[in-house]
């Protein structure tokens, strides 16, 4: 007869037994109370066990009788409700009958008491634990119970059911829809401002006509009813991540064996980086490759700025490479792995010996969203000469490469919080950092001074991709996994590492060793020009013997850069016709004793600046003030000179006597008119 169960016997149920209807009305220790209707005995307890074992006991559909009425089931209320109800059936019970239960014994408290002398105490007991009541709350609590058990217990407030959309009318409704509708692209906005719009587009779609418009809280709960999934409050990405889901059933990816799916995807670092000076870069970037049926990290790797296809193409042809081994991983090689395959791995491809302990996965399938980088022809030129082929997410449809997302979050909340420089995915999220003062020297030596925001203590873009790297060996790779659980043992959870291991016999095939020149022609390209002490490429040097007739010609030549190896570059040789290995010129100090620490002490310093423009304005300083001195020292000496000569007393000279001359005789006025001899007489008419 248990066929006739749904799930369990609950408070409200109507079943027939002992040829009589019952409504379950309390339930207790295995045990429920049943009220009668209409039968001989109103109420009884009976145990639920023997219950459901007698031959004519069955569970009704319907109530003939209609006594339950719209008594709501105890199953559809919240948790605290519940837990009221059920409390307040022990305490009337025991008023009723003297004890907690009907398997219980009455308490020293109750024995002996009548009926109001128990209800008069409960009122007591109750009050002193900070639970109002009163006779006549205890008295209406009582007649309830008798009445409709347990439901009847229930607050009345939790049974009324409220209307999911209130009264409204169909203008008014429509308007709500479409707005609701067309807010998919629309910034998130607070409640008052699509209150706003309701009447706005109200009074513009139906001019002149009277349409009633509710108050503020009405609206309000008309749009909580009509907008199900609440997206109006929410936030502009949600918005559109929720209305890209398509209306049928999401259709996820399964993969049967490691490498049949890749799933690609970049994120922007949520953590500043510096240079070795100690200044801050630019922001960098996360590309990462997560095999769908293991969850093994495939490659993840650093970019400086934005990701573009030439550095999609390089992590393409590093994921096809094992993987390399971080400083102070050496002792964690493959053969010495207790959970790896090393054995078959080795077999499998001999270039894994002395590798570091890391699955190796042979994409097949590359799944990636439809970003222009993605399907650019340089990225899938890469996949094709690997024989990798792709298959793009449908637009907007996160969902269907969300492990490599997980991923990413993962990383952020069990490394990147952890490390310093953390800014956090948002701005609201980004501390306020101290200010530290740079000095920096520009090409012509001059030195300037530039104040940073930023944490001085953050990593460099080296640092980081190790760090980054050895996550992903150590913890990443060797932590349970929510998605790989056991069908048969759901609370058991594999490791990336182990669920590789345990599929390696279903492998889709055995990996080829990938070209050499495959793999250089996937580095940055860099231009350089060969010189007689070799090629020089962002300030280093590097030189090979093969180099011997490229020397002294002006023409630049293709170089490409490891950007996590400065150790060497590789050249393509014209006459060769292939590319030659250059190695660095410069000291290594991480391969001389002490050299890891004497690299930490420099970078701990200030930047050193060239004493070379202020010694040499120093001397200029020097000369112009001996060549002042000497001009101020002769021009003393004149002075002295002249002041000297005026004051010697000089020896007159002898001059000659004054000749004293007759003065001009003046004309005698009684003599009459006199020409002048040098005067002209005047021409008479």
């Amino acid at each position: 007869m248990l066929h006739g169960l749904k799930r369990q016997l609950s408070t409200g149920q109507v079943i027939e037994y002992d040829g009589q209807i019952w409504t379950i009305i309390g339930k207790a220790a295995g045990e429920v109370e049943l009220a009668s209707h209409g039968g001989p005995r109103p109420r009884i307890w009976k145990d639920v066990s023997s219950l459901v074992a007698a031959s004519d006991f069955r569970v009704l559909d319907e109530d003939p009788d209609g006594l339950r009425g719209d008594a709501l089931s105890l199953d559809g209320l919240p948790r605290e409700v519940r837990a009221a109800a059920e409390m307040w059936a022990r305490h009337v019970y025991e008023v009723i009958h003297g004890a907690p239960g009907p398997t219980e014994e009455p308490r020293p408290e109750m024995v002996g008491l009548s009926h109001a002398e128990r209800r008069e105490q409960k009122v007591k007991e109750l009050n002193a634990v900070g639970i109002k009541a009163s006779r006549s709350t205890m008295l209406r609590k009582e007649r309830a119970y008798q009445e409709n058990g347990v439901l009847g217990l229930i607050d009345g407030r939790a049974k009324r059911e409220v209307s999911e959309c209130p009264d409204l009318d169909e203008r008014v409704k429509e308007v709500i829809e479409d707005l609701i509708a067309g807010a998919t692209n629309q910034s998130t906005v607070g409640a008052q401002v699509w209150l706003a719009r309701v009447r706005h587009q109200v009074t513009r779609r139906y001019p002149g006509e009277d349409v009633p418009v509710p108050s503020d809280s009405t609206l309000r709960r008309a749009f909580h009813a009509l907008d199900g999934q609440n997206l109006l409050p929410a936030k502009a990405t949600t918005r559109r991540t929720i209305a890209s889901r398509p209306k049928r059933k999401l259709n996820k990816m399964e993969a049967l064996y490691p490498g049949q799916y890749v799933l690609m995807d970049s994120t922007p670092l949520d953590c500043t980086l510096k240079d070795a000076r100690g200044v801050p870069m630019r922001d960098a970037h996360v590309v990462g490759a997560i095999d769908l049926a293991t969850r093994c990290v495939v490659g993840v790797n650093l970019f400086w700025g934005s990701v573009n296809s030439q550095d999609l193409s390089e992590m393409v042809h590093r994921m096809a490479l094992p993987w390399p081994t971080p400083e102070g991983l050496q002792e964690m090689s493959l053969s010495m792995s207790a959970v790896l395959p090393a054995r078959a791995m080795l077999a499998v491809d001999p270039n894994l010996e002395g590798a570091v302990a890391a699955p190796f996965i042979w994409p097949e399938t590359a799944v990636t969203d439809l970003g222009a980088d993605y399907t650019s022809h340089e990225f899938r030129d890469a996949l094709n000469s690997l024989g990798i082929s792709i298959e793009h997410a449908p637009p907007g449809a996160g969902w269907h490469k969300g492990q490599v997302e997980r991923f990413f979050g993962t990383m952020r909340s069990n490394l990147l919080e952890y490390l310093p420089g953390y800014v956090g995915n948002n701005v609201e999220n980004k501390g306020r950092w101290q200010k530290s003062t740079v000095e920096t020297v520009d090409e012509n030596g001059k030195t300037s001074k530039v104040n940073h925001y930023f944490d001085p203590d953050s990593l460099t873009f080296e640092e980081m991709q190790a760090r980054i790297t050895e996550w992903a060996l150590v913890v990443y790779h060797n932590t349970p996994h929510s998605e790989l659980r056991d069908p048969d043992a759901p609370a058991r959870k594999s490791t990336p590492n182990q669920m590789y291991a345990a599929s390696f016999d279903a492998l889709g095939g055995v990996p080829i060793p990938v070209d050499e020149t495959t793999v250089i022609r996937s580095l940055k390209r860099e231009d350089a020009t060969v010189l007689a002490d070799g090629v020089r490429v962002n300030n280093v040097r590097y030189d090979a013997e093969e180099l011997a007739d490229l020397r002294g010609n002006d023409t630049k030549r293709e170089v490409r850069v490891d950007r996590y190896d400065r150790g060497h570059v590789w050249l393509w040789h014209p006459k060769l016709k292939r590319y030659v290995e250059l190695f660095s010129r410069d000291v290594h100090l991480p391969s001389l004793p002490f050299g890891a620490s004497t690299i930490q002490n420099l970078r701990t310093t200030a930047t050193a600046v060239s004493p070379h423009g202020e010694w040499i304005q120093t001397q200029l300083n020097v000369d112009a003030d001996r060549r002042a001195a000497a001009k101020a020292a002769k021009r003393a000496m004149k002075k002295s000179t002249r002041a000297k000569q005026q004051a010697a007393t000089p020896t007159p000279r002898p001059r000659p006597s004054e000749v004293t001359r007759p003065a001009p005789k003046q004309p005698d006025p009684s003599e009459g008119f006199q020409f002048s001899p040098t005067r002209k007489p005047r021409k008479t008419a």
